[in-house]
């Protein structure tokens, strides 16, 4: 193609990217009259047609082009986007997967693959596909930084880092880069490192709210409190209400006992507009709610937690989880060990603080944390994506997910995730800027690693597990006031969150039949706050430590805790939360239903 038909295709392309979709169809057009076959025009006629819900000519334009080039890369993107236009899932994947095979050294079918997977709320196969792109493509910024976002949002920090780092060293300017990376380390303890960035993304965009924001959340969590306190003074004052600065605004009001000063800063946010990003919307709601309940205003804080969990509705399939914990439990069965010849790692180093969210992991963590041998490692994600892996490993001969992937003995592989486990433990103290050797436990708080309980007592056997518990309706009430990630969708619904206590309540009770039971500690929240020091030094004599008084200042600490209980582990233990859901009896009929209570 000559220059100039080039620099028109490209004009073309960037008209519609901006959403110039005519100006754009009319060069479109102007190239098609001169080169009939133009596969690059007439891909960008059909993605005008999707765009403008024309569907008829984007099929038209496609069919087209998939004449000519039908293992082209942007066709097959094309048919893919068009295919998820109408809700055929697995035709689009199929497609992507094909363009994959066939251009595996262009980015465009890893981004879009791992599109589809986190819009088909599979975060790991999303992270799988780009973490492979990367490797074909280590220098593409795009790849690079949509894998290290794909980790993020998991909460996989610590793997984060390099992706990013290795971005910002192509692209030195990038504004998300920096912003994204800050977060990050902030996420991992490199606090330091963080302001420094957060600091280089308000230069690089000096109107940025966003990272101002990021910056007052980081000094209010490391306890500086003199500019938030000064900065949220002014915002407060200012007239207009900017919804990045809501989560800090709404943390330092907490601290200083002002929550009605929050409340009001929220309510103007949403006066003054009329349009708000979904994602922050939902971030707002669930602020407004929990401002709401510390001024006992019950009914007004159930509406919002309500509107906040209509905004991302639940895609929870009950039937299907209860078949996939039966499956758990069919194949980790009591007598597994003996079938099987598994190699193991005896190291008594891990920690697995596991449970439903909001049933006191966090405040756990921050107990044993706060003993000067235990590492805190937060929610790693170590081993789900290691077993990603594995099924990765396997699906070229059999395409079987977890937990069928373990039916068969397979010794060696066994010994290597375990080992890698072990390897990537001290790999995540290393990235927080801590020395492994220093440490003779490193905890992993995912909460939903109970679904692997009996994999790890297979090739860890030496590691021990806290469960953590708390009053059925408190835990499933605080998932529905809380915004968790996607891979908890069941916390968007009443009904559908107390399914899913019920279905962990099964495996856990599966699980005492199978694990040792010295392996193997339930912890009550309840019993926790209520009798500190006993419960406290019960968990440290289960994880084979002695007592050390600092377990119970775990308040004091300098760690910083990115879960929902940030702000909770960072004061003395108290028992306010304890029958939360009492208070919003009348509106909890559905849950405690589905309960049984």
């Amino acid at each position: 193609m000559a220059k100039s038909g080039r620099d028109t295709i490209l004009k073309a392309h960037e008209l519609r990217d901006s959403g110039h979709l005519d100006d754009a169809r009319t060069l479109y057009q102007s190239i098609l009259r001169k080169r009939p076959t133009d596969t690059e025009a007439l891909i960008g006629m059909a993605s005008i047609g999707r765009l403008n819900g024309d569907r008829q000519t984007a099929k038209k334009m496609l069919e087209r082009a998939y004449a000519k080039h039908s293992e082209n890369a942007q066709v097959l993107i094309e048919l893919a986007l068009q295919q998820i236009e109408v809700g055929k899932f697995k035709n689009a994947e199929k497609a992507l997967l094909h363009a994959v095979s066939k251009n595996s050294h262009e980015a465009g079918p890893y981004l879009e693959l791992g599109r589809l997977y986190h819009h088909l709320n599979d975060p790991q196969r999303a992270i799988g596909v780009l973490q492979i792109g990367c490797k074909r493509l280590p220098r593409n910024v795009a790849l690079l930084e949509s894998s290290a976002n794909a980790l993020q949002m998991v909460g996989d920090w610590v793997d984060a880092i390099v992706p990013y780092e290795q971005a910002i060293s192509q692209c030195p300017t990038s504004y998300s880069l920096h912003y994204n990376l800050a977060t990050t380390y902030q996420a991992v303890g490199r606090f330091a490192e963080a302001a420094q960035l957060y600091a280089k993304a308000i230069e690089l965009e000096t109107e940025s709210v966003e990272a101002k924001s990021g910056l007052l959340n980081l000094l209010e969590s490391t306890g500086d409190f003199g500019e938030p306190n000064r900065a949220v003074e002014q915002v407060l004052s200012h007239p207009v209400a900017d919804p990045a600065y809501a989560k800090v605004v709404a943390r330092v009001c907490k601290r200083l006992g002002t929550p009605q000063a929050a409340v009001g800063y929220i309510e103007r946010v949403f006066e003054q507009n009329e349009h708000i990003q979904r994602s922050h919307e939902l971030i707002l709601r669930f602020l407004l709610g929990d401002l709401y309940e510390r001024l006992d205003r019950v009914d007004e804080a159930f509406a919002q937690y309500e509107h906040a969990n209509r905004l991302s509705p639940s895609t929870f399939d009950g039937n299907a989880y209860r078949i996939f914990v039966d499956s758990i439990m069919s194949v980790f069965h009591a007598g597994r060990a003996a079938e099987l010849s598994v190699e193991t790692v005896h190291s008594d180093r891990p920690i697995f603080i596991v449970g439903m969210p909001r049933s006191g992991t966090s405040l756990v963590e921050q107990v044993l944390s706060s003993h000067p041998t235990v590492f805190g490692g937060g929610e790693l994600n170590i081993l789900p994506n290691q077993i990603q892996q594995h099924t990765l490993g396997t699906a070229a001969r059999t395409n079987v997910p977890f937990p069928e992937c373990f039916r068969q003995s397979e010794p060696e592989r066994s010994l290597a995730l375990a080992q890698s486990y072990v390897a990537s433990l001290d790999e995540h103290v290393a990235m927080s800027g801590g020395d492994a050797t220093d440490y003779s436990r490193i905890t992993d708080k995912l909460p939903h690693n109970f679904h692997h309980l009996g994999l790890i007592s297979l090739i860890l056997p030496n590691a021990r597990i806290i469960n953590c518990r708390r009053e059925p309706s408190d835990t499933c009430f605080s998932c529905f006031a809380t915004s968790l990630s996607p891979t908890h969708s069941y916390s968007n619904d009443l009904a559908h969150v107390a399914t899913a206590y019920r279905e962990y309540e099964r495996l856990m009770e599966h699980w005492r039949t199978v694990i040792p039971e010295d392996r193997l500690l339930d912890v009550q929240y309840e019993d926790l706050v209520q009798n500190a020091e006993t419960v406290s030094q019960q968990m440290i004599e289960f994880v084979g430590l002695d007592w050390d008084d600092r377990c119970l200042k775990h308040h004091e600490s300098n760690r910083i805790t990115l879960t929902a209980s940030a702000d909770q582990v960072r004061q003395p233990m108290y028992t306010s939360s304890v029958g939360r859901a009492e208070r919003f009896q009348k509106h909890l009929k559905p849950l405690f239903d589905a309960l049984g209570e």
